[in-house]
This record gives C-alpha cells, structure tokens and sequence, in this order.
C-alpha cells in the first residue's frame, strides 16, 4: 500500500480525543456518521508506510527487517543484564510476563530457520504489532549491553548500534502514523539509553514525542481510554507513570516546563502509602512536583510557600525518601531567595541540607550491592550535584562528614568497573560522560572548590545560612 492511501485500519479509528474536540462534538451530533467524522475533518493519519525512508515495498521492509532481527545468542547474551537488576528498578516493559512470552515464540521461531529469508516470513512477524515487539526488545538489548560486563568501548559502540536496529523497527512498524504501546515502550527505553550515555537534552526532546504518542492513544486519560483498550488499562496506566517521571525529572534538572500537569494524574497514579515499589516512589515524587506547580517564581514570599507545603507534602507521604528533599526545594538554595521570615527561611535550608547529604550515602549504599548507580544518568547527575553543592555551600564545605562523602563518592567512582580496562578520552568520541577523564575533571572541581572556598558555580549562588542567622 503507497504512503497516501486513504484507508484506514480500524484500529486507528480509536485514536483519543477529547469529548470537546472538533470530531467528538460533530460526532455527538451526527451518530450515524461518527465513524467518518475525523476522516472528513483530517483528524486521522492515513499513510500506512513510514514516509521518512526509501524502504516502501513490502519486500523490501521484510528485507530491512530481516536484517536488524536479533540472533539468539544476543538475546541470551545481553537480555538478563536488562531483566535484572534494571527492570526490577524501572520496569520500562510493564507487562513483562506477555513480553517474555512473545520472546519465546521468537526464539522458537528464529531457531526454525522462519525468520531468515525475507520473502517467506510468517504473516505473523510482519505485522505491525510484531514490527513494535522487534523494536522493543531491541531497546531492552541495548540497555542490557550498557549494563553488561563489557569494557566500556565495546560498550558504547553496541549499545547505540542496538537502539539504532530498535529505532529502525519503530520506522518499519510507522510508530509515528499507528502509534502502539510498544512503541510508547521503546521510545521510553531509548529515551534512557541516551540519557545513561550523557545525552539528556536529546532524551528531554526525545520524550515530548513520546509524551505526545501517549496521549494520542488516551494513555493520559484515566477510565476513559476507547472501550477496546479497557484491557490493557492498567498496562497503560503504568506506561504513562513512567512517562509523568521522565517529564518531570529530566525537566526539573533544566528547569523546563513538563509537558505533563497535575490535571492528567489519574486515581492509579496515587499509590497506596506501604509497601511502594521504587517507581511508585518516583510517582508520589512527580505527583507533588506537578501538583504544586513546579517550584520556580519570581516572588521569594510566594515561592517559600509553594515550598513548605511541598515539605509537609513530603512529611505526609511515607513513600517519598528524605534525599529527594533537595530535588524538590532547590530554589531555597539560591541567594537570590529573600523572604523576611529568618526561621522558615532556616527551616528550608535545614532540610535541604539534610537532603543533600542524605542522597550520596544513599548512592553508595546501593552502589555497593548494584551496578545500576554507576550507569544511571539520573542518579550519578544527582550524586554528582548533592556533592557539588556541599562541597560550595558555606555552611556544609568545611564539614567533616561532607569532607568524607566526598571521598568516598570520588573512590567509588575510581574504583568502580566502570570505565572497563579502557581509558577513554573526555575530549573525544562519544563516551565523554562515563570515563575515567570525566572523574578527574570532577576530582579537579572539587580541589578547587575547597582550595579557594568559591560561592559560584556556573552563575548559581549557594546561599549562606549563617550569614541569615
């Protein structure tokens, strides 16, 4: 079928929109002609094909996707390093059990020899529903390598090959055009693939697709997703937890506004106050983030307000750590935040502090037992702030105990397997942000915060507490 044909599979017609959208009201109006409504108004994707490659011939997408398939000894190579320990943090694949199922069914198939010549594959692995499990177990490949005991070029250069095979299933399969949850899913992945190789501006920009495929499919809409979806409500439930997270995170390190507010929270975003899962926690974190609004305005008065209730938020929810205080209240961190009030002022900061070292001994608690802190993006980019900042505060860079996080931070990082038996250059290439040169230019920093006992970092002034008191 050519990009511009008109038909439309019916699984398209169940594109989400809202019941004030152009289409639903006219539909309201006219029920016998609902069906056609977002047709006539050009409210529907037509083409069936990516348009954005050459390969349009149904032979010739076989051929491209016979040629990105997985072998069997990658799968079992490089999908445990994804199974455990990263999905047991972050279940990116939220129906795991289907997904493994399906993966069997492959292996059997690619073991049959039912896979390797392109102009005889099973109708079943040409479908585009197929096309999108390709592209997502291609993606868990490529976080598996980056979790894996391989030295660290031979690392990078098979991490970003996989994501470049799962991106190349997203474009055989149209992701784009017929948007499915395991392209959701895979997007999600990707988007974490270049945010544990430094990349977090892509990602951040990667994740407004993301977020935009989802909602295209009601994922944001709690109870009100098509009725053939009613099924797999709690699996897109927890595809659009995941993606709440990623918005809020990436986009508070930035200092972004977040695609997603408060307003598309559903009942299941709210976990229940025991026995949370670590994303769970995230959740509540990105629930109190969304609800109060973010955290930056102009007005120090009304922004101490906004955070104090994200304090006692926080003391209200068991489910939420101490060392995500300091996430949530950083602007109390800047001399620019003057209220009149010296105790709430006190208070703000107390907390933070508290946060603040809470997180690098938080860090090195888990470090000790999993390689996932070490190749985490957000929780090295946390650790590496936490330490920063108590290492310019006033208040805590002469400290004792701040003196000794640092050290320890600094020999985990060194002695980490991080780097593999390679010394890779900071200056070059594409593994910048995991190796051994980037340690010593955060080695460096540290010295020369501590040598001349600066105030500054980056045109951000830490506040001085007791020049307050």
């Amino acid at each position: 079928m050519s990009p511009s044909s008109p038909d439309v599979s019916p699984e398209l017609k169940s594109n989400f929109c809202g019941r004030n959208s152009s289409s639903s009201i006219l539909s309201t109006a006219v029920s016998e002609c609902a069906g056609c409504v977002g047709s006539v108004l050009g409210q529907l994707n037509t083409y069936d094909i990516y348009p954005f490659m050459e390969t349009t011939a149904i032979h010739e997408r076989n051929r491209s996707l016979v040629q990105i398939l997985p072998s069997r000894s990658e799968v079992s190579q490089f999908y445990h390093f994804y199974r455990n320990p990263v999905h047991l943090l972050m279940p990116m694949i939220v129906d795991i059990n289907s997904f493994e199922s399906e993966l069997c069914r492959y292996l059997g198939a690619y073991a049959a020899d039912e896979l390797q010549n392109p102009d005889s594959l099973p109708a079943h692995w040409r479908s585009n529903e197929s096309i999108g499990f390709f592209g997502l177990l291609l993606a868990a490949l490529s976080v598996g390598i980056h979790y894996s005991n391989l030295d660290l070029p031979h690392r990078a250069r098979l991490c970003l090959e996989f994501a470049r095979r799962s991106m190349q299933a997203l474009r055989l399969a149209n992701f784009l055009f017929r948007p499915s949850l395991n392209a959701v899913q895979t997007l999600v992945i990707i988007g974490n693939v270049l945010q544990n190789n430094g990349q977090s501006d892509a990602a951040w920009s990667l994740l407004g697709t993301t977020i935009r495929l989802a909602q295209s499919m009601g994922l944001h809409v709690e109870s009100k997703v098509p009725q053939q979806r009613q099924a797999i409500n709690p699996i897109a439930s927890s595809v659009w937890n995941i993606l709440v997270w990623q918005d809020v995170s990436i986009s508070a390190c930035y200092d972004r506004p977040p695609i997603v507010t408060s307003k598309w929270l559903g009942r299941e975003a709210v976990p229940p106050q025991t026995d949370l899962s670590y994303p769970e926690v995230l959740i509540s974190i990105a629930r109190i983030w969304l609800e109060l609004g973010g955290i930056d305005t102009v007005d120090a008065e009304i922004q101490a307000g906004r955070l104090l209730r994200t304090l006692q938020a926080v003391d209200d929810s068991s489910s939420v750590p101490s060392s995500s205080v300091s996430f949530l209240i950083r602007p109390a961190l800047r001399q620019s935040f003057e209220i009149e009030d010296v105790a709430v002022y006190n208070h703000l900061l107390n907390r933070a502090k508290t946060s603040l070292i809470q997180t690098p001994k938080a860090f090195l608690d888990l470090q000790a037992i999993s390689v996932v802190p070490m190749r985490s993006w957000t929780m090295i980019h946390m650790v590496l702030w936490s330490t920063l900042v108590l290492s310019l505060w006033k208040n805590t860079r002469d400290d004792p105990e701040c003196h000794d996080l640092q050290k320890k931070i600094i020999r985990a990082f060194s002695s980490s397997n991080l780097f593999g038996n390679h010394d890779v250059p900071f200056a070059t290439g594409e593994n910048k942000w995991t190796s051994k040169e980037h340690i010593r230019a955060f080695t460096a920093l540290l010295t020369a915060i501590s040598n001349k006992h600066h105030n500054r970092r980056n045109g951000v002034v830490i506040a001085n507490q007791s020049e307050r008191q």
